[in-house]
């Protein structure tokens, strides 16, 4: 690949720097106003746009400081979660252990770090790679809620995304993926990709990415240097690599964790063309059409230039090739449990590359100005329609879990899938019957037939589903086995069982169930059958 030739005069030191105190100012004064917000903001409107999955995260962590071990519900060990974002939360919890609601805010107030944070490194690396110009001109898309939600969801997106736009920037500044790289600027880009992989393991991806970059490029004479660089960046990567892989294998018997253990059917191929239909992929989609336009376009424009493209836009290329080839992995190996944080870098990518394919046109202040009241527009208005789809929903979850919080017994046990938010509000035990913050042998009763003794051996006094809609009286909980092609398991429960519900919203009810009185079928074939039984 060649380098595009400068066609946008930079700013002069003075004018720049000035650029950069500015943007910095105002990522200062975010964070301040994010910290008082954290302090003072009622709960509900605290938790309005942090993940079920966060709290995951959260109660683990908690759980840790206080002695339980790595587990979500105190009585099954797990490893449910990508470790640079626990260990992280860690210190967090150390500080406030026996206050949930707390230590909430003090994690509000590490997630508004980190975000600020990223935005500042968005920038940098936008104005190392387009020019100040431009980076200003984009910096309001980063407030549309695909970008930002990544950022303030609580989960390990936030820091993926920063370290992501840190990584480019250390690329442009550092020329770290030259083959003749010094072996110290190896060793850095080996410990770049292993935090990244640490933070969220699919960017393994990027790995891929970056040797089809490295080989489509090659040239005669730079073998050895190339195989030295494999060699270096390999082992500085694959030690920390290394260490978490083998101690998973050690303490839980799987190289992976749980969670991503469930969610792939590799080798068998479970594509849906419903997946195609979904929002969360459509726009993951989109994000890699845009990126490659906008690619396309700078290579376009750099024909005939014989400078290479330097490390930065590399480094964005390697994105796109890594989010191409996980989107291809999800479409054909994940059936289940992908949800729009798992594009979390699509976005990155796609404002990274537009950036260096808008630098021809905005040449002045005013033309940055202009593309930054656009998407300043456009931001605003995807926040409205982001905010309507929010509202009603956590109010119904919040209600769920104080209301458990009230009325359940202390050593009630309940058993409940997306149950997030709920274990970590109500104060109850709360097993997890998705199984990706469970144990493995939770997943190896569900495939042996034996979900009720599970549940039996668990002491489940109650089950809670947060969507329920009631189909000629019965509603119908379908736990998987998560292998595909293996029949899933199934919870038969009726409004006679109920011990709460909320005021119907978007998703149908929010209801708690007496586990007395429903009805656990280890094979959902067996539905039928028993519902034709039940209503004679």
């Amino acid at each position: 690949m060649t380098r595009e030739p400068p066609v946008t005069p930079p700013l002069d030191d003075a004018e720049g720097r000035a650029w950069d105190r500015r943007v910095l100012l105002g990522c200062g004064l975010a964070l301040v106003a994010a910290v008082v917000f954290a302090l003072a903001a009622p709960l509900p409107a605290l938790l309005y746009r942090i993940s079920d999955g966060a709290y995951y995260y959260f109660q683990v962590a908690r759980n840790v400081v206080l002695g339980h071990g790595l587990t979500f519900d105190r009585l099954n060990e797990t490893n449910g979660f990508h470790p640079l974002w626990m260990i992280v939360l860690l210190p967090v919890f150390a500080v406030i252990p026996s206050d949930p609601e707390r230590a909430l805010r003090l994690v509000f107030v590490v997630v508004a770090a980190i975000a600020a944070l990223a935005v500042w490194a968005a920038y940098r690396a936008a104005a190392r790679l387009a020019g100040r110009l431009v980076a200003v001109a984009l910096l309001p898309a980063l407030a549309s809620p695909f970008l930002a939600n990544s950022l303030l969801n609580g989960l390990e997106t936030g820091l993926l995304v920063w370290l992501f736009y840190e990584f480019v920037g250390a690329c442009e500044a550092h020329d770290l993926l030259a083959v003749r790289a010094s072996p110290k600027r190896d060793l850095s880009l080996g410990l770049w990709l292993a935090a990244l992989f640490l933070c969220r393991l699919d960017t393994v991806f990027l790995a891929f990415g970056l040797l089809i970059v490295w080989f489509a490029g090659f040239r005669r004479g730079e073998g050895s240097a190339l195989l030295r660089k494999l060699v270096t960046v390999g082992l500085a990567a694959g030690v920390p690599v290394a260490t978490y892989l083998a101690w998973n294998r050690l303490r839980f018997g799987h190289l992976v964790p749980i969670s991503g253990r469930l969610k792939s059917t590799f080798p068998v191929v479970s594509f849906s063309a419903h997946d195609l239909e979904l929002l969360d992929t459509r726009i993951g989609g989109a994000s890699l059409v845009i990126a490659a336009v906008a690619l396309a376009i700078v290579w376009l424009r750099s024909r005939g230039s014989a400078e290479p493209f330097g490390s930065g836009v590399r480094a964005i290329v390697t994105g796109w090739i890594g989010a191409c080839l996980h989107f291809a992995n999800r479409l054909l190996f994940m059936n289940w449990g992908v949800y729009w944080w798992h594009y979390a870098v699509y976005g990155p990518v796609a404002w990274l590359a537009s950036a260096i394919a808008l630098r021809p046109l905005v040449r002045r202040p005013a033309h940055a100005a202009g593309v930054a009241a656009l998407l300043a527009l456009l931001s605003l208005a995807t926040i409205v329609f982001d905010a309507r789809h929010r509202g009603v929903k956590q109010e119904r979850w919040i209600e769920a879990a104080l209301w458990a919080r009230a009325h359940l017994p202390p050593k009630a046990v309940v058993g409940m899938t997306d149950c997030g938010l709920f274990g970590y509000l109500s104060y109850r035990t709360t097993i997890n019957l998705d199984g990706v913050i469970n144990s493995f042998d939770y997943w190896q009763a569900l495939r042996e037939r034996r979900l009720d003794r599970f549940l039996a051996d668990e002491h489940v006094t109650h089950i809670a589903c947060h969507a329920v809609n009631y189909r000629d009286g019965v509603f119908v909980i379908q736990i998987s086995v998560h292998v595909f092609g293996e029949p899933e398991a199934a919870i038969v429960t009726t409004p006679e069982a109920e011990v709460f519900r909320t005021a119907p919203y978007g998703q149908g009810l929010y209801v708690v169930w007496d586990a007395r009185r429903v009805h656990v079928l280890n094979d959902v074939r067996d539905l039928p059958e028993y519902l034709s039984r039940m209503r004679r």
